[in-house]
């Protein structure tokens, strides 16, 4: 903010503005910012209280040098590292590729070498990060870190994130969350004003995830795990589920079975969904009746999910969206049909805008950070 505006919103006097911001300039709290919101000489020493001919017109932000906020989002192939002041300014981020193959301690300790190389190549102090978030593409318990099955991620099972990250930046209050409910938060943050009281959003890739924003804020149940809703089982007499239940919904509509019902429908090996949504929008009639089976139990699914949270946007992301709109479109026809009058009355539903967007979700994360007392200095 420049200092009328602090003057205005504080809702005291311009003089009292400027003997305290000088004060915290002086000590290193504040520094003055450029015409672009970057701070002048960082990371060289914050401004000296008397400030030249020009500079009370500049805005003002805290001293990155003092607090800072970092947050680590991990995907199936990529992650990204972001650094951001406490005050909202993004400063610096870094996305690297992953092997798909790589177990959760190799992606721990290739975030650690971003992490420490970005604080270098910035010249920001290690000690200076105060609030960290970490996002995981896996049921995660945000009190201990712990991935608690295998069932869960066979990737980051036996991985402690929480723990791990904390020994990253030993000042640092350290969040763990999973990547569907960040992604929820990112779309929710994306929408004009006035944004909906619900939102869901549904991850769909290799296991079906899901997100709820209730009146803006994120929610992951007791322990984490809220959200799970490929484990919910539409056929109990269905296929067994690798969680030991039946007939769950990833069973149908994850990354697995797409591929395995369009190698069945086509005649051939199918490795790319994105195959599917093409020769089903070139009106191939038997991938368009695919896209529409997929898209009904995927629907089948939500019918629960929009009777319980009553959401009043659905959004679906993730790599099964390339199916193509005939997707949502299904999947939306099964929900008006079967779902309560109530839970339908004013319901949306619609592709992701962010999806696959881990820039967006690394934003909602250094929000969150924000949002949260405990990410900054007592």
């Amino acid at each position: 903010m420049h200092r009328a505006e602090l003057a205005r919103w504080l809702d005291v006097s311009r003089t009292t503005v400027t003997k305290t911001v000088n004060e915290l300039l002086d000590d290193g709290v504040l520094v003055v910012l450029d015409d672009d919101g970057n701070t002048d000489r960082l990371p060289s020493p914050p401004a000296p209280a008397a400030s030249p001919p020009g500079r009370l017109k500049r805005k003002l932000g805290l001293n990155p040098l003092r607090t800072l906020l970092a947050t680590a989002v991990f995907r199936i192939d990529r992650f990204e590292i972001t650094l951001g002041a406490a005050d909202g300014r993004l400063l610096a981020t870094r996305t690297e590729p992953l092997s798909a193959d790589a177990g959760g301690e190799e992606r721990l300790e290739q975030g650690r070498a971003a992490f420490r190389g970005l604080l270098r190549e910035h010249s920001l102090p290690v000690d200076a990060v105060r609030g960290f978030y970490v996002a995981v593409n896996a049921q995660i318990d945000d009190d201990t870190g712990e991935v608690p099955s295998a069932e869960a991620s066979t990737i980051w099972f036996g991985s402690n994130v929480k723990r791990t990250v904390a020994d990253w930046a030993p000042n640092a209050r350290v969040h763990v969350d999973n990547t569907a409910r960040l992604s929820a938060l990112a779309e929710y943050l994306s929408l004009p004003s006035p944004r909906p009281r619900s939102l869901v959003y549904v991850e769909l890739t290799w296991g079906i995830g899901m997100g709820l924003v209730k009146d803006g804020m994120s929610y992951g149940g007791g322990h984490g795990g809220a959200g799970e809703i490929g484990h919910m089982s539409l056929d109990h007499r269905g296929e067994l589920c690798g969680c030991g239940n039946r007939g769950c919904l990833q069973g149908f509509v994850g990354m697995h079975a797409v591929l395995e019902r369009g190698s069945e429908v086509l005649g051939r090996e199918v490795t790319d969904v994105a195959e599917i949504g093409d020769l089903a929008t070139g009106d191939d009639p038997r991938c368009r009746a695919l896209v529409r089976e997929i898209g009904e139990d995927l629907g089948a699914g939500l019918v629960t999910v929009c009777n319980l949270l009553d959401p009043n946007l659905v959004v679906l992301g993730g790599e099964l969206t390339r199916l193509g709109p005939g997707l949502a479109t299904a999947a939306e026809r099964v929900i008006r049909r079967r779902a309560l009058p109530l839970a339908t009355r004013s319901l949306d539903l619609r592709i992701a805008d962010l999806s696959e967007d881990m820039h967006s979700d690394s934003l909602a994360a250094l929000w969150m950070l924000r949002s949260r007392e405990y990410a900054l200095p007592g």
